[in-house]
């Protein structure tokens, strides 16, 4: 007689579920534009309001907050790239008073949200932006806090009951701004246009000055001839060819945009430049007059 045994093995999956209140979180995202100065703002989180639990337990509850990317308290960094990162923390109280922690590294309600659930569904707390003694890189930075909600109180009886991750947004606004100076001079922001005088033209006389760029988030530098690298006699159909150069390097230059210079990321305080010289072309049995050329530069972002 041959006896069979079976084993029914049933799988099942239970729901995730929360704590005995019910209680739900959630909240906006923080998004602020970048101030050198630092910044101060307020935010708020939303509880829902509960309708079932034990009463005692469920009057109460504290909020949590965690590290963030640089798994550090002091302080909480928003990300660009690895080495490009902006200051913050969160704190309960305004003027950067009682930093907000995760349940782990709180024991009392000094580092956490805490209130009741008949009155105080809607608590805030405050984004602190440092300062910044230097010029950023352009572009979004980011971190996520998550956030925690727990019903009862910090140091007694409590339950988790829900969470939601919060997104950090920084803009530092991206800029590249030129100025065109006399050789060797500083960048000035007013000064964005240059007028060579050749007084009476000879072959192979010469003029310069500098481009003087700003930027934060890279550049890329284009120049357009309105007479295609040429100076055009004011009143006759007469031409005189003209060589130009870009930090020693002879470039040619035509009506459509030529890009004659570009660099990444942020640039010395000085501003990043780069040297022009022009030299007239041959001259001889050229119609007597004045001769023009109008050269326009324009500088953008290129991150």
């Amino acid at each position: 007689m041959k006896l069979i045994y079976s084993l029914v093995l049933f799988l099942s999956t239970l729901a995730a579920i929360g704590g005995p209140c019910n209680f739900t979180i959630s909240g906006a995202p923080i998004v602020e534009n970048f101030i050198p100065t630092g910044l101060d703002a307020t935010y708020s989180v939303n509880i829902s309001d509960p309708s079932t639990g034990p009463n005692n337990l469920c009057r109460r509850y504290f909020v949590t907050f965690s590290k963030g990317s640089a798994n550090t308290y002091s302080n909480r960094k928003a990300f660009l790239t690895g080495s490009d990162t902006l200051d913050y923390n969160l704190y309960k109280r305004s003027n950067q008073r009682r930093l907000l922690k995760d349940f782990a590294d709180s024991n009392n309600n000094s580092s956490v949200l805490n209130g009741r659930t008949d009155r105080d569904l809607n608590p805030t707390f405050y984004f602190y932006l440092f300062p910044e003694a230097s010029d950023k890189r352009g572009g979004t930075y980011s971190d996520t806090i998550l956030v925690s909600l727990y019903s009862g109180r910090i140091n007694r009886t409590n339950f988790f009951e829900d969470s939601f991750n919060m997104n950090v947004n920084i803009n530092v606004p991206k800029y590249a701004n030129v100025s065109l100076v006399e050789r060797n001079g500083a960048y000035d922001e007013f000064d964005t246009s240059q007028f060579i005088d050749f007084s009476t033209l000879t072959t192979g006389e010469s003029g310069s000055f500098d481009v003087r760029i700003k930027s934060n988030a890279g550049y890329s530098l284009s120049i357009v001839s309105q007479n295609g690298n040429k100076m055009k006699h004011l009143t006759q159909n007469s031409f005189i060819d003209y060589q130009f150069f870009v930090d020693g390097n002879l470039q040619s230059v035509s009506n459509s945009p030529t890009v004659i210079g570009s660099g990444v990321g942020i640039t010395p305080a000085a501003g990043s430049v780069h040297q022009i010289d022009i030299v007239v072309g041959n001259v001889a049995n050229k119609l007597s007059g004045a001769y023009r050329d109008n050269l326009t530069l324009t500088v953008t972002t290129t991150e």
